[in-house]
Protein backbone atom coordinates (compact mmCIF):
# COMPACT_ATOMS: atom_id res chain seq x y z
CA UNK A 1 0.00 0.00 0.00
CA UNK A 2 1.12 3.52 -0.82
CA UNK A 3 0.16 6.24 1.61
CA UNK A 4 0.78 9.96 1.16
CA UNK A 5 3.34 11.23 3.63
CA UNK A 6 4.69 7.76 4.11
CA UNK A 7 8.06 9.23 3.15
CA UNK A 8 8.79 11.91 5.73
CA UNK A 9 12.15 11.98 7.45
CA UNK A 10 12.81 12.71 11.12
CA UNK A 11 13.00 16.45 10.37
CA UNK A 12 9.58 16.54 8.69
CA UNK A 13 11.16 16.87 5.23
CA UNK A 14 9.83 15.04 2.22
CA UNK A 15 10.14 14.98 -1.55
CA UNK A 16 7.15 14.86 -3.83
CA UNK A 17 6.09 14.96 -7.43
CA UNK A 18 2.85 16.60 -8.59
CA UNK A 19 1.24 15.30 -11.79
CA UNK A 20 -2.12 15.23 -13.47
CA UNK A 21 -3.69 12.22 -15.11
CA UNK A 22 -4.74 13.60 -18.50
CA UNK A 23 -6.66 10.92 -20.33
CA UNK A 24 -5.21 10.20 -23.75
CA UNK A 25 -1.82 11.65 -22.79
CA UNK A 26 -1.00 9.29 -19.98
CA UNK A 27 -0.95 5.51 -20.30
CA UNK A 28 -1.67 3.02 -17.52
CA UNK A 29 1.83 1.55 -17.62
CA UNK A 30 3.28 5.04 -17.18
CA UNK A 31 1.20 5.63 -14.07
CA UNK A 32 2.30 2.29 -12.62
CA UNK A 33 5.93 3.05 -13.48
CA UNK A 34 5.85 6.47 -11.79
CA UNK A 35 4.10 5.00 -8.75
CA UNK A 36 6.75 2.29 -8.44
CA UNK A 37 9.68 4.67 -8.94
CA UNK A 38 8.38 7.18 -6.42
CA UNK A 39 7.91 4.43 -3.83
CA UNK A 40 11.39 3.03 -4.49
CA UNK A 41 12.92 6.49 -4.05
CA UNK A 42 10.91 7.62 -1.02
CA UNK A 43 9.11 10.29 -3.02
CA UNK A 44 5.45 11.14 -2.40
CA UNK A 45 3.19 11.27 -5.46
CA UNK A 46 0.41 13.86 -5.74
CA UNK A 47 -2.10 13.43 -8.52
CA UNK A 48 -5.10 15.19 -9.93
CA UNK A 49 -7.35 13.18 -12.24
CA UNK A 50 -8.44 14.17 -14.85
CA UNK A 51 -6.41 17.41 -15.03
CA UNK A 52 -4.77 19.93 -12.70
CA UNK A 53 -7.58 22.35 -13.50
CA UNK A 54 -9.88 19.99 -11.59
CA UNK A 55 -7.99 20.84 -8.38
CA UNK A 56 -8.38 24.54 -9.15
CA UNK A 57 -12.12 24.13 -9.75
CA UNK A 58 -12.44 22.51 -6.30
CA UNK A 59 -11.70 25.96 -4.87
CA UNK A 60 -15.12 27.09 -6.11
CA UNK A 61 -17.38 24.06 -6.46
CA UNK A 62 -18.35 21.00 -4.45
CA UNK A 63 -19.08 17.64 -6.04
CA UNK A 64 -22.82 18.37 -6.12
CA UNK A 65 -22.21 21.61 -8.03
CA UNK A 66 -20.05 20.05 -10.76
CA UNK A 67 -21.12 18.67 -14.11
CA UNK A 68 -19.14 15.44 -13.87
CA UNK A 69 -20.22 14.20 -17.30
CA UNK A 70 -18.72 17.24 -19.02
CA UNK A 71 -15.63 17.21 -16.82
CA UNK A 72 -14.92 13.63 -17.84
CA UNK A 73 -15.59 14.19 -21.52
CA UNK A 74 -12.57 16.47 -21.82
CA UNK A 75 -12.54 18.59 -24.93
CA UNK A 76 -14.04 18.31 -28.34
CA UNK A 77 -12.17 19.26 -31.47
CA UNK A 78 -11.44 22.96 -31.60
CA UNK A 79 -12.91 23.73 -28.17
CA UNK A 80 -11.26 24.67 -24.94
CA UNK A 81 -11.51 21.83 -22.39
CA UNK A 82 -14.62 22.06 -20.20
CA UNK A 83 -12.57 22.42 -17.01
CA UNK A 84 -10.89 25.51 -18.41
CA UNK A 85 -14.23 26.91 -19.57
CA UNK A 86 -15.58 26.46 -16.05
CA UNK A 87 -12.53 28.09 -14.48
CA UNK A 88 -13.06 31.19 -16.64
CA UNK A 89 -16.39 31.65 -14.86
CA UNK A 90 -14.60 32.00 -11.52
CA UNK A 91 -11.18 33.21 -12.65
CA UNK A 92 -11.78 35.38 -15.73
CA UNK A 93 -8.04 35.83 -16.34
CA UNK A 94 -7.20 32.13 -16.04
CA UNK A 95 -4.66 30.63 -18.41
CA UNK A 96 -2.50 27.55 -18.05
CA UNK A 97 0.57 29.74 -18.41
CA UNK A 98 -0.44 32.11 -15.62
CA UNK A 99 -2.52 30.62 -12.80
CA UNK A 100 -3.74 33.44 -10.51
CA UNK A 101 -2.72 31.75 -7.25
CA UNK A 102 -3.23 34.97 -5.31
CA UNK A 103 -6.96 34.79 -6.10
CA UNK A 104 -7.11 31.18 -4.92
CA UNK A 105 -5.27 31.38 -1.60
CA UNK A 106 -8.35 32.34 0.47
CA UNK A 107 -10.25 29.40 -1.04
CA UNK A 108 -7.70 26.66 -0.35
CA UNK A 109 -9.55 25.34 2.71
CA UNK A 110 -12.72 24.98 0.61
CA UNK A 111 -10.75 23.06 -2.03
CA UNK A 112 -9.29 20.74 0.61
CA UNK A 113 -12.79 20.08 1.96
CA UNK A 114 -14.31 19.55 -1.52
CA UNK A 115 -11.47 17.18 -2.44
CA UNK A 116 -12.56 14.78 0.32
CA UNK A 117 -15.72 13.96 -1.68
CA UNK A 118 -13.53 12.45 -4.40
CA UNK A 119 -10.77 9.85 -4.53
CA UNK A 120 -7.64 10.93 -2.63
CA UNK A 121 -5.80 7.61 -2.74
CA UNK A 122 -2.83 7.76 -5.13
CA UNK A 123 -3.47 4.20 -6.34
CA UNK A 124 -7.18 4.85 -6.88
CA UNK A 125 -6.43 8.09 -8.72
CA UNK A 126 -5.16 6.01 -11.62
CA UNK A 127 -8.79 5.47 -12.67
CA UNK A 128 -10.96 7.63 -10.39
CA UNK A 129 -11.73 11.33 -10.44
CA UNK A 130 -10.10 13.17 -7.60
CA UNK A 131 -6.95 14.67 -6.20
CA UNK A 132 -4.61 14.41 -3.25
CA UNK A 133 -3.11 17.89 -3.64
CA UNK A 134 -5.17 18.92 -0.60
CA UNK A 135 -3.27 16.36 1.47
CA UNK A 136 0.00 17.93 0.35
CA UNK A 137 -1.18 21.45 1.18
CA UNK A 138 -2.59 20.37 4.55
CA UNK A 139 0.76 18.85 5.46
CA UNK A 140 2.59 21.97 4.33
CA UNK A 141 0.27 24.15 6.42
CA UNK A 142 1.05 22.00 9.50
CA UNK A 143 4.75 22.66 9.02
CA UNK A 144 4.30 26.45 9.25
Amino acid sequence: DYHPYEYIDDHGDFAGIVIDRDSGDFFEWQYDDILQKTAENDVNMYVTNPRFEFWLLLHFLSRNEMNMEKILQGKTKGEEPFLEQELHRYLPGFSKASVPFEELKDKVDAAILHEKDFCEDVIGLKFNVGSNIGILISEMKKER
